[in-house]
């Protein structure tokens, strides 16, 4: 079999084969028999193939996903199994990743912005709501526990790169618009990873204490990725297996750094910087892991008020340094509005007002908001005359997890507003 043959024979078995039976035992046994196949195959790049075409089939039949968890859990291990035959070589483990988050596969439907819709009709957008988020879901709840089988049942395993096999669930949790696929991701990954490594680290330290064979485990206290604990390193640059302090503060970084990208939605990189600064309780990193930058970023990013403004001046081309400002947020009394004032700042040498209040201290919630710029004691500081003392800005906060930035483009006689980012 061929790299050309092998896709349209994976949709095939996947879709009609095992439609066609409905006896559970029966399904168990030709799940686990079409899974095999991706090991029997003798070429990597023409299993992948076979891979590719199997999550086609499965993305077509996405509203009767319930009829092929089983099937997706044999194949999510024995793809597990394949790059273990690979040796985990980079190349491996970048074209699975691509398998799952390029278009027409299982997580591309809740991470890209635009699909194609003229070659299936299924869905209509990825950050569609209305689009079944399922097979993300089944994934996120199945990943650890099956790369951790597939090690386990390896003993010649070599360690296996963690945060590459995790990066497209890292990219997922960055940019879906989803909160309810975010937060199963955290359940379902994030938090039971963290807490086998801290188990596995306790273990680690109680162990060094008492400078004795280590202690047998209790069923309950035993991690459930073990296996995979103790065999994973960062990534393929690393040769051999690290230990699982080593490993908790690179999964920590790794979450840092996708928070830090461009084109991590505001509301998630909040959330993922608070998986970071709560992590950062129990961790002593060393300098190479964590440096005065990253801390420094760190707590310029999430110091930021919720609210943010920038005020450029037209009339002179440069940021209005000076501007006062006032944020006020509406209270229903009676029939009538009544605006409070919450927070006050005042533009910097670059015209921006970031740190206007503190989210933890002061929590946006949902209602209608106004900022007021007093403009005409900024241009009475520049020797101009202008045509209004303030400009008010009344808007909505409809969804607290996101940033709200009001840019302000101002001259004596007009001024231009809108929502920024």
């Amino acid at each position: 079999m061929d790299s050309v043959e092998a896709p349209p024979l994976g949709k095939y078995l996947a879709s009609s084969g095992f439609w066609m039976s409905d006896k559970p035992l029966v399904q168990q046994a030709l799940a686990s028999e079409l899974a095999e196949l991706l090991l029997i195959i003798t070429t990597t790049s023409a299993s992948f193939s076979f891979l590719e075409g199997f999550w086609e089939a499965t993305l077509m039949l996405l509203y009767r996903l319930d009829k092929y968890y089983m099937l997706i859990r044999r194949f999510t291990n024995a793809s597990f199994r394949l790059l273990i035959r690979a040796n985990w070589q980079t190349e491996a483990c970048q074209q699975y990743n691509k398998i799952l988050t390029d278009p027409y596969r299982p997580l591309w439907s809740v991470i890209r912005r635009i699909f194609e819709v003229r070659r299936i009709d299924l869905f209509a957008s990825p950050n569609d709501h209305r689009v079944p988020t399922s097979l993300a879901y089944h994934l996120a709840d199945i990943y650890l526990e099956e790369l951790n089988k597939a090690v386990g049942a390896t003993a010649d395993s070599p360690p296996v790169p963690l945060i590459t096999m995790l990066q497209p669930f890292f990219t997922l949790a960055a940019q879906s618009s989803s909160k309810v696929t975010y937060k199963r991701i955290q359940s379902s990954l994030f938090e039971p990873l963290f807490s086998d490594l801290t188990s596995a680290i306790a273990g680690e330290k109680v162990n060094e204490e008492k400078q004795g064979p280590k202690r047998k485990r209790s069923r309950l206290e035993e991690p459930k990725c073990q296996d995979l604990i103790f065999k994973s390193r960062q990534d393929e640059s690393m040769k051999a297996a690290q230990s699982p302090e080593e490993l908790r503060n690179a999964v920590y970084q790794a979450i840092f750094d996708v928070a830090s990208k461009e084109d991590t939605r505001d509301s998630n990189r909040k959330k993922l910087y608070g998986i970071w600064r709560e992590g950062m309780d129990d961790v002593t990193p060393a300098p190479s892991v964590l440096s005065d930058a990253i801390v420094l970023e760190f707590l310029e990013v999430t110091m930021q008020s919720p609210i943010t403004c920038h005020v450029l001046d037209s009339s002179i081309g440069k940021a209005a340094v000076g501007v006062k400002i006032i944020i006020q947020r509406g209270e229903v009394e009676g029939d009538q509005l009544v605006f409070q004032t919450i927070a006050r700042g005042i533009t910097d040498d670059d015209g921006r007002c970031n740190s206007l209040f503190d989210a933890d201290s002061y929590p946006l919630i949902e209602g209608t908001y106004k900022a007021i710029f007093r403009v005409e004691e900024y241009f009475r500081t520049t020797g101009k005359s202008c045509f209004f003392p303030t400009v008010e800005i009344t808007f909505y906060v409809t969804d607290v997890q996101e940033h709200y930035h009001i840019p302000l483009l101002l001259s004596p006689f007009s001024y231009t507003t809108y929502r920024g980012s």
